[in-house]
């Protein structure tokens, strides 16, 4: 675990990070999202978006593919923590972005763009001092 910490923390620096030295925070977007929408959607529902978007995904990551089954968004998200632990965090940064990408346009199919803008909105509101107040641009 202490390798993994270390190996995350060089990239202190990229756009996912918060104030310089902090580790690298690729789950904050994630965590925001489940808050927001497993109350709206479900657990089911949230877990059939994300697993589609693992999918799509798992060609290029196979870490990625590896997450994208489960009953509940809190072992989703618990997987997909774990699996970028023990990845490039290099590659994390690309593929967490691409994966992101992918279930907001899977999530736009399912209700619109209009609605997917005003929930992802809510998503993107952080408090300040929140740990991850330096992704908002």
């Amino acid at each position: 675990m202490e390798r993994d910490h270390n190996k995350r923390q060089t990239s202190g620096h990229d756009s996912m990070s918060g104030q310089a030295g902090e580790v690298h925070q690729p789950m904050a977007p994630w965590r925001r999202i489940g808050e927001q929408l497993v109350p709206l959607i479900g657990e089911l529902g949230f877990c059939a978006l994300f697993g589609r978007a693992a999918r799509l995904l798992a060609a290029r990551y196979d870490w990625i593919g590896a997450v994208a089954s489960g009953k509940s968004a809190a072992a989703l998200l618990g997987a997909l923590e774990a699996a970028m632990a023990a990845a490039d965090p290099a590659e994390v940064r690309v593929a967490n972005a691409e994966l992101l990408a992918t279930f907001t346009r899977q999530l736009t199919a399912l209700v619109g763009e209009a609605l997917t803008a005003r929930l992802l909105a809510s998503v993107h509101a952080r408090p300040p001092g929140s740990e991850d107040a330096q992704e908002q641009k």
